[in-house]
């Protein structure tokens, strides 16, 4: 059983001219290690938060049989791509997607029977039995993301980019707590 990026997003949350301008930098010879700040902050903030920011495709496998509901562990869930199980004879099937119905409840989104059907298909009891592939985020642009969202990761990447030595004065112990402010009413805590 596992949850797994398929599809990276496209761009950055914060653009570098952004974040150079918050941070009040005028030289271009940090850009390589600012980009590199910028992700490790997004990458970061969204797996605390088990969100995606910009459009991603996360699979979750699951082994064995079918839970009574599906529980995606990423949010906000914009679309299913596909459900795919081993049926009992080891061929890989595809959900018709009129057999599922995806439940987008603001904490996690979940995937549970569609009306009038009563059980999930068949499926061999093995381990990734079943794949959900599905399609996160705000939208693909980091404009679309919600504004405590991209503070947060200015702030985070700001930090990270004043305190580069493990130890010290400002060690890196735990989140800032104005990242962590603005993240908290954004985490995505399962059900």
């Amino acid at each position: 059983m596992g949850l797994a990026l398929l599809t990276a997003p496209d761009a950055e949350v914060v653009e570098l001219d952004e974040f150079k301008q918050h941070a009040r930098i005028d030289l271009d010879d940090e850009d390589d290690r600012i980009l590199g700040y910028l992700l490790a902050a997004r990458q970061y903030l969204e797996e605390i938060a088990n969100r995606g920011f910009i459009t991603q495709t996360w699979t979750l496998t699951l082994d064995g049989e079918w839970p009574d509901e599906i529980l995606l562990g990423r949010a906000p869930v914009d679309s299913i791509t596909s459900i795919t199980y081993v049926d009992w004879n080891g061929a890989t099937q595809t959900l018709a997607s009129n057999q599922y119905v995806l439940v987008n409840s603001g904490v996690l989104s979940r995937v549970v029977p569609a009306y009038g059907v009563y059980c999930w298909p068949p499926v061999r009891s093995q381990p990734n039995a079943i794949t959900v592939t599905f399609v996160v985020g705000y939208g693909d642009q980091g404009a679309s993301v919600p504004e405590p969202i991209r503070q947060a990761i200015i702030l985070l990447a700001a930090h990270l980019h004043a305190n580069r030595e493990p130890v010290g004065d400002n060690r890196l112990t735990e989140l800032p707590f104005a990242v962590s402010a603005l993240i908290a009413p954004y985490r995505a805590w399962p059900l």
